[in-house]
């Protein structure tokens, strides 16, 4: 082993022989990973957001949704038989399913419509 041999420390690499940073050895992951999926994402479609709209959206740091875009949507492929608050009380439903493998099922099976939502408007007279 040469004596300038070098070993990873949190996210620098330190030469041993110097303690001097050689960050430029490795890229991060923003440079290798997530730049070149912002691309693609772009390249199918997809607009990016920035942190600060996204923030805006999602109304805090807190949530995973971003509402409004949500219920937008959630109207826009429902139309008629959803109003505003049944889309908001939707995302509230999503927000609740469990950060699982089981969570990720159950959101899944409502994605698929395997599972349904009841719509007072569209009750069946006996």
């Amino acid at each position: 082993m040469s004596p300038r041999t070098s070993r990873w420390i949190g996210k620098n690499w330190r030469d041993r022989s110097s303690g001097d940073s050689a960050v430029g050895e490795l890229s991060s992951e923003r440079h290798t990973v997530q730049a070149p999926l912002a691309r693609y994402a772009e390249e199918a479609g997809w607009s990016y957001l920035p942190p600060a709209e996204a923030l805006r959206l999602r109304r805090g740091e807190s949530s995973p949704i971003l509402w409004d875009v949500l219920v937008e949507q959630v109207q826009k492929l429902n139309p008629g038989h959803v109003d505003h608050n049944e889309a908001k009380e939707a995302g509230k439903r999503l927000i609740r399913v469990p950060p699982t493998i089981e969570g990720n099922l159950q959101a899944w099976e409502f994605l698929k419509g395997l599972k349904t939502v009841f719509v007072p408007t569209e009750r069946c007279a006996p």
